[in-house]
This record gives C-alpha cells, structure tokens and sequence, in this order.
C-alpha cells in the first residue's frame, strides 16, 4: 500500500525495490476517497479497499515521513480500520 501523494515517487521505488521482482498489487491511497471517522459520504471508498487488504497474503505499508510521522492518507486509513467491524479479519 502506497500512502504517497506520488504513485511513482520513491516510497513505491522504494516498495519495489524491498519486493525484488515478486508479483503484487500495489494499492495507491491517493487514488482513493476515503474520509475521517465519524464522516459519512455515499462516495467513500474506504470498503473497497479493506476487502483488498482482507484478501492480501501479505501487507507492506509504505509512506513518506512527514515531520517524522505517516502521511494522512495511511493515518486516516489506519483509524478508519480501527473503527471497523471486520477489523479481526486482517489478524494472521
């Protein structure tokens, strides 16, 4: 999962590179809407990419470090995965 602004940027480089020419799909946060907790808009895509991850063998999650932190889009993701009743389906 890419939590770039950047699709190509060197977090997916980066991704790549940790991957060595293995078969995966990348997942490109920014390319999708997904809103803040307590938020609720018929275009939210949040669902659709939780049953992506719930049908993935392996997660890597990778974001830029800004002001030494994740970037929104994976902190929004991640809160929005807390809040969510299928969270026990990514254990294991």
């Amino acid at each position: 999962m890419n939590a770039s602004q950047n699709r190509s940027g060197t977090t997916s480089r980066m991704g790549q590179n940790y991957l060595n020419g293995r078969k995966y799909q990348q997942i490109n946060l920014v390319d999708y809407k997904i809103y803040q907790i307590n938020q609720s808009y018929s275009d939210d895509q949040f669902d659709e990419v939780f049953a992506k991850l719930q049908q993935a063998d392996w997660i890597i999650l990778g974001t830029p470090a800004y002001w030494h932190y994740m970037s929104g889009y994976l902190k929004t993701f991640i809160e929005r995965i807390g809040q969510s009743k299928d969270f026990n389906t990514l254990a294991g």
